[in-house]
This record gives C-alpha cells, sequence and structure tokens, in this order.
C-alpha cells in the first residue's frame, strides 16, 4: 500500500460508537478538521484495539449485529475497496481503532492478522497489553519460591522420582533360556536363528550382510539369504536382466522410429540428431515379437551385452541374434537434454504469453467533425477488460471556436445485458501531463488540447470513453492502451 499522510497523528485513531458512520468521517472526527481526502484512495489498515465492530464498504448500513465482523485483537488490511462508502458501528461500547489509508499497490490482496505476542525478559506482550512473568499470586519467583508443577494420575499425585526408579532392569537379572551371542557384558544382544542358506523359519532379525568380490552362489527358492555388500560395504542393488536403472532422456516411439534392420541391426530416423557413438549412448533396446508381448530389455554394458551406434545403426554384440522382421522396438538413448544450449551452458526456458506481452493497443477515435452530441467509445456498450488492468489514453482535441468539449471515463460490473440500463460510473485518473488526478478532460478554448491520462488498478467488468463536443467542427484523436503488469 502506498500510504496516504494524514493531516495529523490524532486523525490516525479513530473511536467507532454505536452510530453507523463513514470512514472519513471518523478519520475527520478524530483530525479536528474536514480532511477532503482524494478520491483515488482505495487501501486501509484497522487495528481493532478493545472491542468488536462491524463494517460495511458495498453502500449498506451496518448494525451492532449485522455486517462483516471485526474482531477485537486483530489487524485489517482491505485493498482494492471503496473507502468512500466504508461504514462502521461498534458491537457494544466505543471501540478504540488505529488507521491508516493508502492506494493499493498491483497484486496486493486484503488480509487479516492477531496481535503480534512477544516475550521480553521479565514479561510477555500481547496486542500492547504488558503482563509481569516474575511473579506468581504477587509473590517473586526464586530459588526459594520457585513456580511449582505437581503431576497427578487424575486421582492421586505421583511421585517421579519413584516410578523411574521402579522401571530400572539389571541387565544381569535377565535369565531363563535366553541366549546371548555376540554382545558386550552389560549389553543386551540378539542375534538371528537361522544361518545363510539355511530353510526359512521365524522373523528375520540380520540387519548386516556378507561382504564378496564376485556374484554369489544361487541358494534353493525361499532360503533365507545374507544381504549382498562389495568388499567396501557398499550394497548391491543391481537387477540384471530387467530395468537397471539406465538414464534416457531421448525414447522411441516419442522421440523417433526404429526398423528392423537385419537380426542384430535396427535402424533409426526421425531423431533430432545423428544416433552415433560419437555423439550419443544407447542406453537400452527392448522388443516386442509379431503377435507376443515386450521382452526383457537390453542394457548396454549389463550381462556382456554391447549396443553399439553407428550412421543412425545400432548393431547389439552378446546377446545372439534376438531381431526377427515384424518386431516392434524401444530404444533409450542418452544425448544433450532438451532444453540446454550448450553456448550459454543453461536450460532454456520458454514462457507460453508471458505477461509482458498482455497488452492492446486502441485507436479509439481519428476524425474530423465529430457531432455536438455525447459519443462513447469504442461504443455505448465499452470493452469488457478481459485480464488487462490498466488503461492510458492519449491524444488532442481540436477547435477552432471558443467551446466547452469533453473528455470522460466510466466503468461498470453491471451484467445488464442492455448497455443503456447498466449503472456506469464516472472515474478519476492521473492526469500525467498536469500531474494531478481529474474525472474529464476539457477543452475550454479555440485551439489545441492535448492530454495523456493514466487509469491503473482498474477491476471492473467494462470501461467506456465519453466524448461530448461543443461543436460539430473539430479534430478529435484518442489513442488507448491496455496491458495486464
Amino acid at each position: 500500500m502506498y500510504i496516504y499522510k494524514l493531516y495529523n497523528a490524532a486523525a490516525s485513531k479513530i473511536t467507532v460508537t454505536g452510530t453507523a458512520t463513514t470512514l472519513l468521517s471518523l478519520i475527520d472526527t478524530a483530525g479536528g478538521a474536514a480532511s477532503s481526502l482524494p478520491g483515488y484512495l482505495n487501501a486501509v489498515d484497522l487495528v481493532i484495539e478493545d472491542g468488536d465492530v462491524r463494517m460495511l464498504f458495498d453502500g449498506n448500513t451496518p448494525t451492532a449485529t449485522n455486517g462483516i465482523l471485526l474482531s477485537s485483537g486483530m489487524i485489517y488490511s482491505f485493498r482494492g475497496v471503496p473507502l468512500s462508502q466504508m461504514r462502521l458501528i461498534r458491537v457494544s461500547g466505543n471501540v478504540a481503532c488505529s488507521v491508516q489509508v493508502g492506494k493499493s499497490e498491483i497484486g496486493e490482496n486484503s488480509s487479516a492478522a492477531p496481535f503480534d505476542i512477544k516475550l521480553e525478559a521479565s514479561s510477555v506482550v500481547i496486542g500492547g497489553v504488558t503482563a509481569d512473568i516474575t511473579k506468581v499470586n504477587g509473590a517473586t519467583l526464586s530459588v526459594s519460591n520457585p513456580l511449582f508443577t505437581k503431576i497427578s494420575d487424575g486421582t492421586n499425585a505421583v511421585s517421579i522420582i519413584a516410578t523411574i526408579n521402579s522401571l530400572k532392569t539389571d541387565l544381569s537379572s535377565v535369565a531363563g533360556t535366553t541366549t546371548v551371542t555376540g554382545g558386550v557384558n552389560g549389553l543386551l544382544a540378539i542375534a538371528g536363528n537361522v544361518a545363510h542358506d539355511g530353510s526359512d523359519a521365524g522373523y528375520p532379525i540380520k540387519i548386516g550382510g556378507k561382504a564378496a568380490t564376485s556374484k554369489p552362489a544361487a541358494v534353493s527358492a525361499a532360503d533365507r539369504v545374507d544381504a549382498y555388500f562389495d568388499e567396501y560395504g557398499r550394497l548391491h542393488v543391481l537387477n540384471e536382466g530387467a530395468a537397471s536403472g539406465m538414464f534416457a532422456n531421448y525414447i522411441s516411439p516419442n522421440d523417433g522410429s526404429v526398423a528392423y534392420t537385419s537380426n542384430v541391426t535396427v535402424t533409426c530416423s526421425g531423431f533430432p540428431f545423428t544416433v552415433d557413438d560419437a555423439n550419443c549412448t544407447i542406453s537400452y533396446i527392448q522388443y516386442k515379437p509379431t503377435g507376443s508381448t515386450w521382452q526383457t530389455p537390453f542394457y548396454n554394458g549389463v550381462n556382456g551385452v554391447s549396443l553399439i551406434a553407428s550412421s543412425n545403426v545400432i548393431t547389439i554384440a552378446g546377446a545372439g541374434t534376438p531381431f526377427a522382421s515384424g518386431d516392434t522396438y524401444r530404444v533409450g538413448i542418452r544425448y544433450q537434454d532438451k532444453a540446454y544450449t550448450s553456448t550459454t551452458d543453461s536450460l532454456r526456458v520458454e514462457e507460453i504469453s508471458p505477461i509482458t506481452s498482455r497488452y492492446e493497443e486502441v485507436s479509439l477515435v481519428d476524425t474530423t467533425n465529430v457531432a455536438a452530441a455525447q459519443q462513447w467509445y469504442p461504443s455505448v456498450d465499452g470493452r469488457l477488460l478481459a485480464g488487462y488492468k490498466n488503461m492510458s489514453i492519449t491524444g488532442k482535441y481540436i477547435d477552432g471556436d471558443i467551446t466547452t468539449s469533453t473528455i470522460t471515463v466510466y466503468v461498470t460490473n453491471d451484467e445488464d445485458t442492455t448497455a443503456t440500463n447498466r449503472d456506469w460510473i464516472q472515474i478519476y485518473g492521473y492526469d500525467s501531463k498536469n500531474n494531478t488526478y481529474v474525472n474529464q478532460i476539457q477543452n475550454t478554448t479555440a485551439g489545441t488540447t492535448t492530454f495523456a491520462w493514466d487509469f491503473d488498478g482498474l477491476n471492473y467488468k467494462r470501461v467506456r470513453v465519453g466524448l461530448l463536443p461543443g461543436d460539430a467542427t473539430n479534430t478529435a484523436i484518442l489513442k488507448a492502451r491496455f496491458d495486464s503488469i
């Protein structure tokens, strides 16, 4: 919010009474003078200090029981609202509120939040009220006068020390048939009850494994096994024959096509690069024979399989002669990332219809001898803003006679399908040429009047521009620009 400076500090502390009163009148009363606040103000922060308040800004009058409830102890920030129609009334008793007003910034939303809670050295501050936390019942806390908490089971007091002592267990007293193996004196150890390669029984406990420098010997189905680690303690996680997790960022048939050439070769086409070991790596080939299902993929470098690419032809070695005419193929290839740009070593990101390109330039009127009657542009129906937030108008009006010609801007949210039945509201805009806010541009002399008129934050359904010439001998040029930023 762009904050508007009130005429004195007292104006920022209003008192809401039992009479529904506009916010601007409450500010005038608090400040002791008429404010004459500018009409473009559309944002306010309210701190409800010592009671509940009800509020409406739709033209209706709130009561102590009807209207939007603003709760005591809350901070409310309203953005893009008509301050001139904002009325407040207290629920009970007069209520003090702190207030600041201004103009909404682009993208701001209305919000509400509770008072801050702040802990200090000897107190806690809640919404500006300080409570001393160094005393209980008026007595200062100390070692000899501590804050005492008594623990209960719901009926009787509980001795914490006695309860803890009763839970202690001497590990030396563990007896029975328990066998402690591989443990350390004073520590309770556990061990599994079935060895490696033994028939599975009971519940598995072991969380370690066995190191091996070669593939372990096969065991019988349903046997319990040790985890398989290398000599450095790294767990082997490798599916030797199915999905190995080899990465590919170009995959047929989405990024290219693959067709049968011979029982050990396939030919690639349609990829955005030449399939060759010189600039890419073949990760895998999977095939599906005619009338059958997809077979286990062949992974490059796994189980003795080699996939070599040259001039868009892939040759498989170490897997026999797996291919046949009529097969369907799926090939995965590792190549430069699709969004990567090597010249800048970066990934490209494309924004579809960026907000900076969402604008429209419109010629409302550019003609001579406009009739001396009310004209509307682009029509009496106006135009839908349809996502545009801002509008600017520049141009000039030329009249050789001394008459009064007026340019105005109207907006509406009225859904009536008949333009003349809608409630059109004349609004103010920033006169950039003269550095002031006005609701009309006038030509009152013989000659040329130029103008640059800016309207930001147009949160309305429709807008139209009016021109009322003083006579029919004139030149009117009005150019408009709409944008979303």
